[in-house]
């Protein structure tokens, strides 16, 4: 189908648009291969995608964190990686500390496969994790999702299982795979004998006491993100989960997790996809994806802000250091910073020409994104790793 014709069709706003193309980035080379390719794919996000970011504006809910603000002054450096063997992407990055910090996705270099990368505080070196069990027919396969506790406790998962991996050796778990409707977005872990895992399909699979336990989501959407906090007024642990499908429909969810307990909350008045949710308990909470939505108290009626209000591209990621220090990542490199008075855009720093960071990571005054781009004359994407340092 022409482009102009698709348009013609399919009139939705920019950052829309540019969510429902985002997901065939997202899952990787061979998805992409049936939907047309990658240059196509990227193509069709350039084209649908808007190019400003919108500062504050009044109606904008500041968050509650008090008179402090942060530096929205960072320095990046881009670092690129892939060859000529295939699309080369990044999933997902976890932070330890400023000279411990793992990439997982999928890159193709001239010297093999690789589907980690590790930063020593000086260089970045590709890594191979393994996946050696019955319920992996690969032994180094692309990677989805990382959760480090240490340099020596980390978590990573091929989609379909969990590797525990000490920097040196991986033990896999196949326990949860049975209890998978789709495949593994995302971990999020409390401790090593508490983690959750959520997935496509509506899929939400806990571990407690030895025992995967498969949890009733109320969806059947594909649940992207995952994040939880100790809430200080009730002294338990407070989880969000957000899920959608940008490449399928509008449709969204906001689901609430207590222990193994699912309960759907209110969206409104939010009308597109939703990919990632993070927040402080009792102080701000964000969802984002087809725009940026806040509340101040996960009780208030309506999530504020409208579709294009703070940006018009696609957003995929958010974290943060704390209400005042938020940082979101998402299509041809938007990423965005508020420091608990102002949104700013470091896009000019951080854009990507055909591409899309998937995560973001912030630890202090460090932050790091992942994605994938697609350079001019490249007939493959490479992987993206942006360091960013306050």
């Amino acid at each position: 189908m022409a482009v102009d014709k698709l348009y013609s069709i399919v009139p939705r706003p920019p950052a829309v648009e540019a969510g429902h193309l985002l997901k065939l980035l997202k899952y990787g080379g061979s998805n992409l291969a049936r939907r047309g390719g990658l240059l196509t794919t990227l193509l069709f996000l350039l084209l649908f995608s808007g190019t400003d970011c919108r500062k504050n504006k009044d109606n904008i809910i500041p968050p509650d964190n008090g008179p402090d603000t942060t530096s929205h002054n960072f320095s990046f450096v881009p670092y690129v990686f892939g060859g000529n063997g295939g699309s080369s992407y990044f999933k997902d990055v976890a932070i330890v500390s400023d000279s411990e910090i793992w990439a997982v996705g999928g890159i193709y270099t001239d010297s093999g496969f690789f589907n980690a990368a590790r930063w020593d505080g000086q260089r970045w070196e590709l890594k191979k994790i393994p996946f050696i069990g019955s319920c992996s027919a690969v032994t180094y396969p692309s990677l989805q999702a990382v959760w480090a506790f240490s340099s020596s406790n980390i978590l990573v998962t091929n989609g379909g299982s969990i590797v525990s991996f000490d920097g040196t050796s991986a033990e896999m778990d196949c326990g949860m795979n049975s209890l998978l409707s789709g495949a593994i977005n995302k971990i999020f872990a409390i401790n090593l004998q508490n983690i959750y895992i959520v997935g496509n399909g509506g899929t939400i699979v806990h571990y407690s006491a030895g025992t995967w336990t498969k949890l009733s989501s109320g969806t059947s959407l594909d649940i992207q993100d995952i994040w939880g906090m100790m809430n200080p007024a009730t002294g338990e642990e407070e989880i969000l989960a957000a899920a959608g499908e940008p490449a399928v429909s509008f449709d969204r969810a906001i689901l609430s997790i207590r222990g193994e307990t699912v309960t759907k909350i209110s969206d409104a008045p939010i009308a597109y996809d939703l990919f990632a949710v993070w927040f402080v308990p009792e102080k701000h909470y964000y969802v984002i994806g087809d725009g940026i939505y806040e509340k101040n108290m996960l009780s208030d009626s309506l999530w504020a802000n409208s579709v294009q209000q703070i940006t018009t591209y696609y957003t995929t990621s958010v974290r943060g250091n704390g209400t005042n220090d938020v940082f979101i990542a998402g299509a041809f490199g938007e990423f965005l910073h508020w420091n608990g008075e102002s949104w700013k855009s470091l896009r000019v720093q951080t854009a990507l020409s055909n591409g899309a960071f998937t995560s973001v990571a912030v630890k202090g005054n460090l932050v790091v994104a992942v994605g994938g781009n697609l350079s001019s004359g490249d007939l493959n994407s490479k992987a993206i790793i942006t360091m960013g340092r306050r």
